[in-house]
């Protein structure tokens, strides 16, 4: 679902700090995704941005050392991935703005799969 002008704000300026884009390599094939990642320690910060992303989970991550606290990541890729990344776009810093145009660009020129037409 489409996000409001608000929710469109909240969510630029939470991945403007926590937020990454880049594309995700796939092994063994010749083809890329487009992702966003964001972690926190907050769970109901990192539960608005899942439901924002359109994504149903949230992955727990136990602190590694004491003095840490445990973390919730939440991801969304592909095509969603991509128009999340040209809503929030205009609200983004240049660093991150440049990072996002780029793997949209990536995105659009990927060569399109045809099947090749079985002959009758």
């Amino acid at each position: 679902s489409r996000m409001n002008d608000a929710e469109i704000a909240w969510l630029a300026g939470f991945l403007e700090g926590e937020g990454t884009f880049y594309m995700k390599r796939q092994p063994n094939k010749n083809y890329a995704l487009p992702m966003i990642k964001v972690g926190g320690t907050d769970r109901d910060v990192i539960r608005k941005a899942a439901d924002l992303l359109g994504t149903a989970t949230l992955q727990f991550e136990r602190r590694r050392k004491d003095h840490w606290k445990d973390q919730w990541k939440v991801h969304a890729y592909g095509g969603k991935a991509v128009e999340i990344m040209q809503q929030i776009l205009p609200w983004m810093g240049e660093r991150r703005a440049a990072k996002i145009q780029e793997v949209i660009a990536e995105w659009e020129s990927r060569p399109v799969v045809r099947q090749r037409s079985v002959p009758q």
